[in-house]
C-alpha cells in the first residue's frame, strides 16, 4: 500500500515510483470494492432498467470505481529561465512541451498556462532585461501548440544573485488577472516549477531560510525590505494554500539547499519536490501528484429528471486520496404516471467536477393496483 495523503503541514518524501498509480486504498468505512481495473471511472453495474408499478420503488446495490484522478485540472507550468538554468534550459523546455499530450491522457479536462521567471532587472537581484514573471500564454489553454509556443518563446536572462523570483510566481499563480479570468472553477490547481535555487524573502521558511534584506520587490519592483508590497514566503504559500494550489517543484542543481527549500515549499501546500533525475518526465510527476489530493464526490441526478432516487448512505463520500470504490444502496422509486422514463445519475468530485462515471436508468411505469 502507498503512504495516505500528506498534510499541507507535513514535508514531503522523495518520490513514489509512478507504478504505484494502479494500487487501490479503499478505506471507505461503508464499502471497499476490488483494485481498479479499467482507468476511467465508472458505476457497477453502469446501466439499470427496470419495470414498476406507479409509485413502486426498488432498491439497486451499487459500486463507484475512481481513479482517483481529477476529471479536470489548471496547470501552471514555470520555468526558471535564468542563466544558471543555461545546461539545463532545453531539457527542461522539452519536458515541458511533452506534458500536454501525457497529461490529458489521464486528465482529458487538463489545461496549462506557460510562465517563464528570472529576476529583477536591476543589481543585486539581475539584470536588464531580466524579467520576475511573465505569462506566455493567454492564460489556460487546453491546445497544447499554444501551450507549446508560450514554452518556445522562453530565453535565458541574466539573474544576478542565486535567489530568484520564485516568490513571484506563487504570488501571480493565484493573482495574475488574465489566470484568474480563464481558470476553470472546478478544475484541480497546480503549481509547477522548475527552478534551480530558492526564493527572495526576508522572512525564514523551513531550508529556504531569508535573503537578508532583499524581500522580494513585487509588482512595484521597489525593495522595501518586506515592507509594501514585497512577496515572503510565508505570505505566498499561505496564498497557494487559500486558493487550493498544489505546487510542485523540478528542482535542478544549484544553490546548496535548492532541493530542501523546494521539498519544504511544496510539501506546506501538500506537493512535493524531486531532482530533475528523478523526475523522469513532467507528466509522470503531475499525474502523480494529481492523484495524492484529496477528494470528496457526490452523485447528481440529470435535471428534470421524474424518476425518484436516494442513496444510503447519503452522498457526498469521502475525503480520498487515490483509487477508491465506495459501495452503496440506490433506491428508485416510480413516477405515479405511466410511461417510460429515463434518467442519469453522475459522479461529481470535488475538486475536479463531473467524472466518466454516468449512470442511465430506465424504468417503465406500469399502472399500480386498484384503489
Amino acid at each position: 500500500m502507498r503512504a495516505m495523503h500528506r498534510s499541507r503541514t507535513a514535508l514531503p518524501s522523495m518520490r513514489r515510483p509512478l507504478v504505484l498509480l494502479v494500487l487501490a486504498l479503499g478505506t471507505l468505512a461503508f464499502g471497499a470494492g476490488p483494485a481498479l481495473a479499467d482507468p476511467p471511472d465508472r458505476f457497477e453495474p453502469a446501466a439499470v432498467a427496470v419495470t414498476l408499478q406507479a409509485g413502486q420503488s426498488t432498491t439497486v446495490n451499487k459500486t463507484l470505481h475512481l481513479t482517483g484522478l481529477p476529471a479536470r485540472a489548471d496547470i501552471i507550468v514555470a520555468i526558471d529561465t535564468t542563466s544558471s538554468m543555461t545546461n539545463a534550459l532545453a531539457n527542461a523546455k522539452a519536458d515541458a512541451v511533452q506534458i500536454c499530450t501525457d497529461v490529458q491522457a489521464a486528465i482529458p479536462g487538463a489545461r496549462f498556462a506557460a510562465v517563464e521567471f528570472q529576476d529583477y532587472p536591476f543589481s543585486p537581484y539581475g539584470a536588464a532585461p531580466d524579467d520576475p514573471y511573465e505569462l506566455q500564454t493567454p492564460g489556460y489553454t487546453s491546445d497544447c501548440a499554444t501551450f507549446s509556443a508560450g514554452v518556445a518563446a522562453m530565453a535565458l536572462g541574466d539573474g544576478d544573485d542565486f535567489p530568484e523570483s520564485n516568490n513571484r510566481v506563487h504570488f501571480e499563480a493565484y493573482s495574475d488577472p488574465a489566470l484568474l479570468a480563464t481558470r476553470d472553477p472546478l478544475a484541480t490547481r497546480f503549481l509547477v516549477m522548475l527552478a534551480d535555487d530558492r526564493p527572495h524573502s526576508v522572512v525564514n521558511f523551513g531550508a529556504c531560510g531569508n535573503t537578508g534584506s532583499l524581500s522580494d520587490p513585487g509588482r512595484n519592483g521597489v525593495n522595501e525590505s518586506g515592507g509594501g508590497d514585497d512577496l515572503d514566503t510565508p505570505e505566498v504559500i499561505a496564498g497557494l494554500n487559500a486558493d487550493d494550489h498544489t505546487l510542485l517543484y523540478i528542482s535542478y542543481i544549484g544553490g546548496p539547499t535548492a532541493l530542501a527549500c523546494h521539498e519544504d515549499l511544496a510539501g506546506a501546500t501538500g506537493g512535493d519536490a524531486v531532482p530533475d533525475e528523478e523526475a523522469e518526465d513532467i507528466a509522470a510527476f503531475i499525474i502523480d501528484q494529481a492523484e495524492e489530493v484529496p477528494y470528496t464526490v457526490d452523485l447528481q441526478v440529470s435535471p428534470g429528471c421524474a424518476i425518484g432516487f436516494s442513496f444510503s448512505p447519503a452522498p457526498p463520500y469521502g475525503p480520498f486520496t487515490g483509487p477508491s470504490h465506495p459501495t452503496f444502496v440506490e433506491t428508485i422509486t416510480a413516477p405515479t404516471l405511466v410511461g417510460s422514463y429515463r434518467c442519469t445519475v453522475t459522479a461529481v468530485m470535488t475538486p475536479g467536477g463531473p467524472t466518466t462515471a454516468v449512470q442511465t436508468v430506465n424504468v417503465t411505469v406500469t399502472p399500480g393496483p386498484p384503489a
